[in-house]
């Protein structure tokens, strides 16, 4: 820069380009406030006058100066005056003479900058730019938000959801995951999924009619590590990760294309970063929004023709909707995004939703995240508590090395527990906030980055009280790395194989106990049906044969290890002689085991020397095995006692082939190899590396139990969360969710089976889980909350209870009955008609308190199965038809004058008994509905899309996007003789059906006897011809149609 300031300035060569705006030149103090004065004569950010080097000529462009090179259209001027100094088209001249506009002086008035400003933002203020505000309108599709309570499992578009480095599937991921049929799960196991925010992964689902549309899975870095413009960058990357799908898949046309609305593709979405990630429900929606602008703008200035139109938020509990419904409220109204989205100002609801949640059912385990990193080059540590909630707690404890090396190392230079040592480590190490919280946690997650990696966090005793047993012993804790791996994962393929080396022929002495641990080891996984390859003793060539080119899902290595200091060039299992198993060989494998046990001494001990400097890390298997992809590790950090050591290991193999989850069975074996060697501090040395939910493939979790409930609202949060987690349930969480409605009921058939509410939600639970059995009992429920004392069930619970006992009464007999609802396989017709009487007093006592269109349709339902178990048992189900026609009617009739809509349920219900009563001679039913059918027709539609869009019931997903207008067309011709039924007459749309381009607009005419749509005609009646065509058929309706098969 000195050169260049002092090299002379060549005018003839040279030529400067000057913006023209208002440019700040001077500040005065008028009225205790400040005004600036603002000159034309200048180019926003500096004056001409002295900013034009003396005898250089300048050409002027109409913009400020940071907006120079935005002006295409002056791009082949400004090249031309670089190769030649001509600028053709470029003036010489300013807008105005200098000097002869004088400057203005304005209050100073600063605009409010957000919080977290845009990429783009920061630009635009470094370097003098006009901003937004100036720049010059791009009209692009409009953004549309919605926010949704309840499940995703109702999602039609593709569900989007942020996934941490280092983390198996879990929670929401998990759900995802069995959605797609395990898709998710397959991709994890190859190593493929998203890690770093700028990384994404699209899947999407199959089969059309299911729900939901896809995955799209987004990096979130390591844990504690997210930020709001991070997480920005990451749905960006998310967004266009699916954009660019989308456009492959259109291309190839050989599959449905995903899901587009009005503006652009529609896209399902989760608050990623909201729980663990530390970020408040508004910055993750904010991120959320910056995201897809992002993504719209970057497919703009690309040229591709898609764009995000729409985004819906699915949130499960209301108080999360309720808050993110907020968040976008005040977003929308600040400057800098107004008209840039849309947002309706409402929650709609979706099955699934749930109004409160509390910890038995909430998925939180009482496990804690701490991130303990270094704060700075002196050493000192940085702990973060990582919660659920908006704000994280954050302590730095300076440098304590000088204090607890000498410490560390007597505790660690032999295998004598020092319990007095173990608790000057707790005090030294640990912040007084953290140690506070400590009694509250069932486990701890300690996320280390080097620098905090060399401390034996395992080893703290928290408690001088001699009864009091070691932390690490009462609580779980397990470690992760909270830096991203630099290289990509390995492979690690799906195997049942696993590998035990007990010793090796390394030339040092034989160790007997290391050879009887792998022995017993061995026989655990054999035992479990595991294949075991059991290596006692092997040369160091068979062990890494055995290691390069077989697969394994697990390995045991029982042996020597040493830690590289003087004299010891390499850290690693020793091998033979002069062969090592080291970090450098790790990492050259291609497939990796999901887990790893070394059972050796120091191998987990990651200081480095003490020449190296205080930032390096001397490499061990274990942290080799993790950042190669391994998902648990666990490796002894010093020297250890063998008994005490084999104790660990088959008390933490037998957990784990248990169904114990990594974390709890690190914790059992700690605890047994204390309580069975008390004067050994063996428990302490080894540190356990990865996701502490982690669990062996194949494994059998125990039942779940449930808590001892002593409150009311407490049982009556956890049965609500019970039953909105059916909404998408597949069989296995269903058979979950039944095993703990099980378990809740044994433990509080006690003290809350005489309270109305509770016994009203197990019901509900219970009929939503389906079967015979849980229709039974749901029914008992029901039966014993309208007796209960206190009173407390709604009209609601009467009229499912009434539903229940009518379909299932119908089962019983023989009828199927529809979706949940079995067929015993010997029908019990004496407890059926029971059943069917009883719903009818039921649902007879709920009209005559009041005839609502939804109890009227009941009955009409009643009479439905009336009808088809009269025409089972040979007689004539003609007057039960003629009662559900009527209710039906009735039904329909309120529901209009109530509120001026028409339930499609009803409209169809109603049509199928009009045109069934036809059938069969009696036309009364059909000439009531025949003056008004093309609006009734037209207002089911309306109703079916406007359901859909408030509550995403997969059902009414099929509704045409716009409600076609029909009308009579004719009277239809039967081609038999005229003493078979006439049938009845047909209809034609009179408007473009959904989906018809101009190509399509006029179809050729084909006759469409729509009445067989219903199927109503006799199995002797000819198919229906119509006299007069139907000029525009919707495709939905062809399959049904015989001029159509």
């Amino acid at each position: 820069v000195a050169l260049l300031d002092a090299a002379p300035l060549d005018a003839r060569h040279c030529s400067y380009l000057a913006g023209c705006a208002d440019t700040p030149v001077a500040l005065r103090l008028r009225g205790g406030s400040i005004e600036t004065a603002w000159s034309p004569d200048g180019d926003g950010r500096t004056a001409w006058q002295g900013a034009v080097p003396a005898g250089v000529e300048a050409c002027y462009l109409p913009v400020a100066h940071g907006d120079l090179l935005l002006q295409k259209e002056y791009y082949p001027a400004i090249a031309q005056l670089l190769d030649s100094g001509q600028g053709a088209g470029l003036s010489r001249r300013p807008p105005h003479a200098p000097g002869g506009i004088p400057p203005r002086f304005r209050p100073y008035a600063p605009d409010a900058q957000p919080l977290y400003p845009q990429p783009q933002e920061l630009l635009d203020a470094a370097i003098g730019a006009a901003g937004p505000a100036s720049a010059p309108e791009i009209c692009t599709p409009q953004l549309s938000l919605s926010v949704i309570h309840g499940s995703m499992a109702s999602a039609d578009a593709p569900v989007m959801s942020g996934c941490y480095a280092y983390e198996s599937l879990r929670g929401s991921m998990s759900f995802l995951d069995r959605l797609l049929a395990g898709k998710l799960q397959e991709i994890h196991a190859l190593g493929r999924f998203p890690q770093r925010p700028d990384a994404a992964l699209v899947v999407l689902q199959p089969d059309a009619a299911r729900r939901p549309g896809g995955a799209i899975v987004i990096g979130l870095g390591a844990l504690g590590e997210l930020t709001p413009g991070e997480l920005a960058r990451a749905f960006a990357g998310g967004l266009l990760e699916y954009a660019c799908v989308c456009l492959q898949v259109r291309a190839a046309g050989r599959v449905p294309a995903p899901p587009a609305g009005e503006h652009g593709l529609r896209v399902a979405s989760l608050l990623s970063g909201s729980g663990y990630g530390g970020l408040s429900i508004a910055l993750c929606a904010r991120a959320l929004i910056d995201g897809a602008r992002s993504a719209n703008r970057r497919l703009e200035d690309a040229g591709m023709a898609c764009r995000i139109g729409h985004i819906a938020i699915y949130e499960q509990s209301e108080a999360r909707a309720i808050a993110a419904a907020v968040a976008i409220e005040q977003i929308m109204a600040e400057a800098r995004y107004q008209g840039s989205f849309a947002f309706e100002q409402r929650i709609r609801h979706s099955p699934g939703g749930y109004r409160r949640i509390l910890p038995s059912l909430s998925g939180d385990n009482g496990w804690r995240r701490v991130q303990i990193v270094a704060a700075d080059l002196s050493g000192a540590l940085r702990f973060t508590v990582l919660t659920d909630r908006a704000h994280n707690s954050v302590d730095e404890e300076p440098n304590q090395r000088q204090a607890v090396d000498g410490l560390i190392m007597d505790a660690t230079d032999n295998t004598t527990d020092q319990p007095g040592l173990s608790r000057a480590l707790y005090e030294l190490m640990l912040p007084n906030g953290l140690k506070a919280a400590i009694p509250e946690m069932r486990g701890l997650i300690l996320a280390v980055d080097q620098s905090a990696a060399i401390y034996p966090w395992e080893l703290m005793r928290d408690e001088a009280g001699s009864e009091e047993s070691p932390l690490s012993t009462r609580i779980g804790m397990v470690r992760q790395l909270a830096s991203l791996r630099e290289q990509p994962p390995a492979v690690s393929p799906p195997s049942n194989s696993v590998l035990v080396i007990g010793d090796t022929d390394s030339g040092l002495p034989e160790l007997p106990a290391a050879q009887a641990e792998a022995q017993d080891v061995a026989r655990m996984f054999g035992a479990y049906g595991y294949q075991v390859r059991e290596l006692l003793r092997p040369q160091a060539q068979r062990v890494l044969v055995h290691l390069f080119d077989e697969r394994y899902f697990a390995i045991h290595l029982a042996g020597h290890g040493e830690v590289a200091g003087p004299g010891i060039a390499h850290t690693g299992l020793v091998l033979g002689p002069k062969t090592r198993l080291t970090a450098a060989q790790v990492g050259k494998l291609k497939r990796v085991p999901q887990f790893v046990f070394i059972n050796c001494c120091h191998l987990g001990d990651m200081r480095p020397d003490a020449i190296a400097p205080w930032s390096k890390l001397a490499a061990s298997l274990a942290t080799a095995f993790i950042e190669m992809g391994s998902q648990a590790v666990i490796a002894a950090g010093w020297r250890i006692d063998d008994q005490a050591a084999s104790i660990f290991a088959h008390s933490f193999y037998h957990a784990m082939l248990s169904g114990e989850y990594f974390g709890d069975a690190v914790r059992l074996a700690r605890e047994a190899a204390y309580l069975q060697f008390p004067a050994s501090n063996t428990w302490g040395a080894y540190q356990a590396y990865g996701d502490d939910r982690y669990r062996f493939p194949n494994t059998q979790s125990r039942p779940w139990q449930a808590p001892d409930y002593h409150y009311h609202g407490h049982l009556l949060a956890d049965l609500e969360t019970l039953h909105a987690r059916l909404a998408g349930a597949d069989p296995a969480r269903r058979a979950a969710i039944e095993e703990k409605l099980d378990s809740i009921e044994e433990a509080v058939r006690a003290r809350f089976f005489g309270c109305a509410d509770i016994r009203e939600n197990m019901a509900a639970t219970r009929a939503g889980l389906g079967g015979l059995d849980n229709t039974l009992r749901a029914i008992e429920h029901y039966r014993a909350a309208h007796s209960a004392a206190d009173g407390k069930v709604g009209l609601r619970a009467l009229a499912h209870w009434a539903e229940l006992e009518i379909r299932q009464g119908a089962a019983l007999c023989g009828i199927d009955a529809g979706a949940g609802i079995d067929v015993p396989a010997v029908p019990d017709p004496v407890q059926g008609r029971q059943l069917l009487h009883d719903g009818r007093r039921h649902i007879d006592l709920l009209v005559a308190l009041s005839p609502t269109a939804q109890r009227l349709a009941l009955l009409g339902r009643y009479w439905a199965l009336q009808a088809r178990l009269a025409c089972a048992g040979g007689g004539s189900g003609t007057p039960a038809l003629r009662a559900m026609t009527e209710a039906c009617l009735a039904a329909l009739e309120e529901a209009r004058l109530r509120s001026g809509v028409a339930d499609c349920d009803l409209v169809f219900q109603a049509l199928a008994g009009a045109l069934l009563l036809k059938a069969h001679g009696d036309s009364g039913a059909w000439r009531a509905l025949d003056a008004q059918l093309g609006e009734l027709l037209h207002d089911a539609i309306a109703y079916a899309r406007q359901r859909h869009a408030d509550e995403h019931r997969a059902i009414d997903a099929g509704a045409p996007c716009a409600p076609p207008c029909w009308r009579p067309c004719g009277r239809c011709r039967t081609a038999g003789p005229s003493t078979r039924p006439r049938a009845p007459p047909s209809w034609r749309c009179t408007t473009t059906p959904c989906g018809a381009t101009a190509a399509s607009a006029n179809p050729k005419p084909s006759p469409c006897p729509c009445a067989s749509c219903l199927n109503c005609c006799r199995p002797t009646a000819r198919k229906p011809a119509c006299a007069a065509p139907c000029r525009r058929w919707p495709a939905s309706c062809r399959p049904h149609c015989p001029a159509f098969t």
